[in-house]
């Protein structure tokens, strides 16, 4: 999105530009498109990947492959708690830049090894977008990665039915038949494709799936839990 450096640092929370994370829409904007129900479409591009792994419980503070993330919840951390006392226990960083995006805690890791490729975990409490907050409260949960990675990745947090950045967008829609086809703001250019379930609680897991570099395939991006059915920017 822009000011990448930013969204990497906040944990990439600058949600998928989308998803190389570009555009800068503020989360008090709302979503870029408006997502509909429409049939999902069967999806025929696979990745070089094995099956999508059940998600492990646990939600072990050390071990971000055990979190599980949720329409209300990642990591155990559940919406309106503060985020401090986990971020410090998972070793987070604090998210200094609040003037253009959200106060939160985030950890960034390389994708196989690849440096130019992050995985980013944010936990944010996106309305106070400005505002630095010491202890903030969980509003918005992301997990992404610059480039769609070719293979399930096992350090990334996992829904309940165990899709995690790196699962094909066959697995996707395996593990929820009845998931809704939506749009976000940069799919047609990037050639993204964004789905949701919800609400549950007033609240989304919104998935985004994009083509591998190579090609071979198409796999999630972003997984993201917050008030809004489509994928947001959260700074700019």
């Amino acid at each position: 999105m822009h000011r990448r450096s930013r969204v990497t640092t906040l944990a990439a929370a600058t949600a998928l530009a989308v998803i190389a994370l570009a555009g800068c829409a503020s989360p008090q904007a709302g979503p870029t498109a408006t997502a509909t129900a429409s049939s999902v479409p069967t999806a025929t591009a696979t990745a070089t990947s094995a099956p999508t792994p059940t998600a492990t419980a646990g939600n072990v503070p050390t071990d971000q492959g055990s979190w599980i993330i949720d329409f209300d919840t990642l990591a155990g951390v559940r919406v309106g708690q503060p985020i401090a006392s986990f971020g410090q226990a998972a070793g987070l960083v604090r998210q200094q830049d609040t003037v253009d995006c959200p106060p939160g805690f985030s950890s960034t890791t390389p994708v196989d090894g690849e440096p130019d490729n992050q995985l980013s975990v944010s936990f944010l409490q996106a309305e106070s977008r400005g505002t630095d907050v010491a202890d903030p409260t969980l509003t918005l949960g992301m997990v992404f990665a610059r480039t769609s990675p070719d293979a399930v990745q096992p350090g990334s947090p996992a829904t309940t039915a165990g899709i995690r950045v790196g699962s094909t967008e066959a697995a996707l829609l395996a593990a929820y038949p009845n998931v809704k086809k939506g749009s976000s703001r940069y799919d047609e250019s990037s050639g993204s494709r964004t789905y949701f379930l919800g609400p549950q609680g007033g609240r989304y897991l919104v998935f985004n799936v994009r083509p591998t570099p190579d090609g071979s395939g198409v796999t999630v991006n972003t997984i993201q839990t917050s008030t809004y059915n489509s994928i947001i920017d959260v700074c700019d």
